[in-house]
């Protein structure tokens, strides 16, 4: 006997369930996302405004010169949103990572590490040989020591929602989608031009108005606003190497499980 299913979908008469299932799918997305998506958002991503107004007293940027000002800036943020001891081991971690792909990649090219020591030892000669070898090794740890791989991370550990890659003149209609435009507080990790790393604060009221805020090593507090359609023109004026900017909802502790 035959398999009744392994026919062509063509031989099903038009009334039954299963030619059904595009208009269930379009009705769901119609009428229950739109309920759904909201009521998810504020619970994995809004975080309480008590953080905002931590921020707003708590946040002063404290960068030297010659320092990774901007990320080091967002660990500071991030220590007000989480704590301290999150911050730190978030921060010891993307170190960690990229000097093991450092390291790796020394081994694998022994003559350009060489080279690397020797050039640092030149420049300076009271360098030892393990202070000049971690020079050379965290010259190329840079590359692996950025914000999308802080971002990354902590969506590894769920602190962070999944990447979105937006256009800068789009990003703040990326930023409410992310969020399904619902009513609340929320912390978004800004990965901009693939050269700059920015925390941005946003407070959206119930009927869809919102003000944002750009926390970096040069904003304290809450003291740079982005009025509404300025997000991506700030975007833009980043100096750096793409036209787009990778977003990330960061979570509240409350919401990770």
């Amino acid at each position: 006997m035959s398999d009744p299913w392994d026919v062509p979908a063509s031989r099903f008469p038009p009334d039954q369930p299963l030619p059904k299932l595009d208009e269930f799918l379009k009705w769901a997305r119609d009428k229950v996302v739109p309920i759904v998506a909201p009521l998810l958002a504020e619970a994995f991503y809004s975080w309480d405004k008590a953080k905002l107004d931590a921020i707003k007293s708590q946040y002063v940027p404290n960068t030297l010169a010659g320092e990774m000002g901007c990320m080091k800036a967002c660990y500071q943020v991030l220590g007000i949103l989480y704590s301290s001891d999150t911050s730190k081991a978030l921060r010891t971690e993307v170190y960690t990572r990229a000097m093991n792909q450092a390291r790796a990649y020394g081994n694998a090219h022994p003559d350009k590490l060489k080279e690397k020591i020797d050039a640092a030892k030149a420049a300076n000669p009271a360098l030892s040989d393990a202070a000049a070898r971690k020079e050379a090794l965290e010259g190329w740890a840079s590359n692996y020591n950025t914000s999308d791989h802080l971002f990354q991370l902590m969506a590894e550990k769920d602190l962070a929602g999944a990447k979105v890659n937006s256009p800068n003149a789009a990003a703040e209609q990326s930023i409410r989608d992310m969020t399904a435009n619902a009513p609340g507080v929320y912390f978004y990790g800004l990965a901009v031009n693939d050269n700059h790393t920015v925390t941005l604060a946003v407070d959206r009221a119930a009927d869809g108005t919102q003000k944002m805020y750009w926390l970096d090593q040069n904003k304290p507090g809450l003291s740079h606003e982005v009025t509404t359609g300025q997000l991506g023109t700030d975007l833009q004026k980043v100096q750096g190497y793409t036209t787009t900017t990778n977003i990330y909802p960061l979570r509240p502790p409350a919401a990770v499980r």
